[in-house]
């Protein structure tokens, strides 16, 4: 069964088993609809039936999980849908979507310079979406483009970059 990763569970809430889930904003609607959702325990896709979903607070409710003990047991697991279930293609989403916001709090690195800096935010123009860091007490945006990024590691918070040459020269002289 092809698995897809929709978002995290998180800590168990309140008495009744209820747990805080952490869902990417690209299933959030998507996962009102699941009839069934997998968690992955040691290596176990199990599945759970939703029993209500409270999306204001990111509050899951699962059947057949009524305690805060066994809550604790399926907490911080993915949570996962399966491919037939998601009506869209998840990566063409993420290349389409205004998905670069998870990248802040990134350390750009290019290949000519290393380290760059930190990306502050992601903001989005009509063109592309831009990083936007700070480099020698100024503000800087880098252009978050298929073709300067190399490569993306999410483990160390890295974003590998191949930058034009002169692109940061440009904005960080002082005039």
């Amino acid at each position: 069964m092809d698995l897809i990763k929709i978002g995290i569970t998180l800590k168990p809430y309140g008495v009744k088993g209820e747990l805080k889930v952490a869902i990417e904003e690209a299933y959030l609607e998507l996962f009102l609809d699941l009839s069934v959702i997998f968690i992955d325990l040691n290596g176990t896709n199990v599945p759970y039936f939703t029993e209500y979903f409270n999306s204001n607070a990111a509050l899951l409710k699962l059947e057949e999980v009524d305690t805060p003990e066994t809550a604790k047991k399926i907490s911080t697991k993915p949570l996962l849908a399966r491919r037939e279930d998601i009506p869209f293609d998840p990566e063409k989403i993420e290349q389409e979507a205004l998905i670069f916001t998870y990248l802040k709090q990134y350390t750009v690195v290019d290949k000519q310079q290393g380290v760059v800096g930190v990306i502050l935010d992601v903001l989005e123009f009509p063109q592309q979406e831009m990083a936007l860091l700070e480099i020698k007490k100024q503000e800087v945006l880098i252009p978050l483009n298929d073709s300067y990024i190399t490569r993306i590691d999410k483990s160390t918070k890295q974003l590998f970059m191949d930058l034009p040459d002169g692109l940061i020269d440009l904005h960080t002289k002082t005039l």
